[in-house]
């Protein structure tokens, strides 16, 4: 790579750290950074190139974002069918007093579960003690609201404030 590359070149060789920064799962190693050290402009001119490039990154994994809600939706919607198409056949076969189907295509029995489902119906306070479960865990919302009042918490809290890059 040269040191000053013309403007033409530059996308392609954005575009090519890009598509090893895809391939390593986002990953920026150290020889992809060395490659954006190399290319030629001033430090202003080529953050504004990084940065619009990584805006157009963006933008596509939006897009693919996007299809992949609307695949899910119509997978979701598909398998819902079928499973409401199942629940039909069994349904009619328990009101014929059919328990077996058999075609040339198709093999089809009502069966019992091999697990039965347990539900309790009472208060959870009336739960047995064997039975009862309890899980206890970080209420995060109560810590931020107490560590923003006193700006302290107890021994045992580690409190740590990110940064991040705001591009506009």
């Amino acid at each position: 790579m040269s040191a000053t590359l013309k403007l033409w070149e530059l996308g392609g060789q954005l575009e090519a750290i890009a598509d090893a920064l895809i391939e390593n799962g986002g990953e920026l190693t150290a020889e992809l950074v060395d490659q954006l050290a190399t290319l030629g402009g001033a430090f202003e001119w080529k953050t504004e190139r990084i940065l619009l490039y990584a805006r157009n990154l963006q933008a596509q994994a939006d897009v693919a974002k996007q299809e992949a809600a609307r695949l899910a939706t119509l997978a979701g919607g598909r398998e819902r069918a079928a499973e409401r198409l199942k629940v039909y056949v069994l349904e009619s076969m328990e009101r014929a007093g059919l328990t077996k189907i058999e075609t040339a295509l198709v093999k089809a029995r009502i069966q019992d579960n091999s697990r039965p489902t347990i539900q309790w119906f009472g208060p959870a306070d009336a739960i047995p003690e064997p039975f009862k479960r309890v899980t206890v865990g970080l209420d995060g919302e109560k810590a931020y609201e107490i560590w923003k009042a006193t700006r302290e918490l107890p021994v045992g809290f580690l409190v740590e404030r990110g940064r991040h890059l705001r591009v506009q």
